[in-house]
């Protein structure tokens, strides 16, 4: 499964990590994000993605769930506008 896997605190910085998956290969990176613990906790509990943390973008909240970037979804879909 890909998508959030931790986050810690330290020097009072909130780091989060995340699992991605590109064909046969697995990412794990930490991203920058405006989000405190309590709102990933509160998100892990059950809230809403978007009601938990409504500072983030949709991408960065897919980013939670998924692990997919915004890249991914640009590059699995690229074409599709000509499709009608």
């Amino acid at each position: 499964m890909s998508g959030f896997l931790a986050y810690t605190v330290k020097d009072g910085r909130l780091k989060v990590k995340f699992k991605t998956q590109r064909g046969y290969c697995v990412v794990h990176t930490y991203q920058p994000l405006e989000v405190t613990a309590e709102q990933i906790d509160a998100w892990l509990d059950g809230e809403l993605i978007q009601h938990a943390m409504p500072g983030l973008s949709p991408g960065q909240r897919e980013m939670f769930i998924s692990g997919t970037t915004d890249d991914d979804w640009d590059e699995c879909f690229r074409g599709d506008d000509d499709v009608r």
